[in-house]
């Protein structure tokens, strides 16, 4: 894949496309490679990157509550194997920790999106 331009930042607010979590690790990778290069202190690079998940977290939670048609079993799977993508890259890193713990919110509610309801009834 190809390095992100970061110069140029985020598409402004209304004229954003939905982006694969290919293109999402790469500028995850880009980030975490530039702040690395750039010898900042683990705790901080953490720091940062706890932010971003957090932020993802909330973003994806909003959007399954506010968006109607996105409480759906087949997003829910769609969630969680673009999740399970973005865990894997974060255990090859030294961010793993902060991953699964900023994005569980997310991975839970994914997970109830696949459950089986008629079972609930029962």
């Amino acid at each position: 894949l190809e390095q992100p331009d970061l110069s140029q930042g985020p598409p402004p607010p209304g004229a954003s496309k939905p982006v694969s979590v290919d293109a999402v690790i790469a500028v995850l990778q880009a980030y975490l490679t530039h702040l690395s290069d750039g010898f900042l202190f683990r705790s901080l690079c953490t720091q940062f990157f706890r932010q971003v998940f957090y932020y993802v977290n909330a973003r994806l939670l909003n959007a399954l509550v506010e968006k109607r048609g996105y409480s759906r079993c087949g997003n829910g799977i769609q969630i969680k194997m673009q999740l399970t993508h973005i865990l894997e890259w974060a255990a090859r890193s030294p961010l793993a920790e902060s991953a699964r713990e900023q994005l569980e919110g997310i991975r839970q509610a994914a997970d109830v999106l696949v459950v089986n309801k008629a079972s609930l009834l029962e």
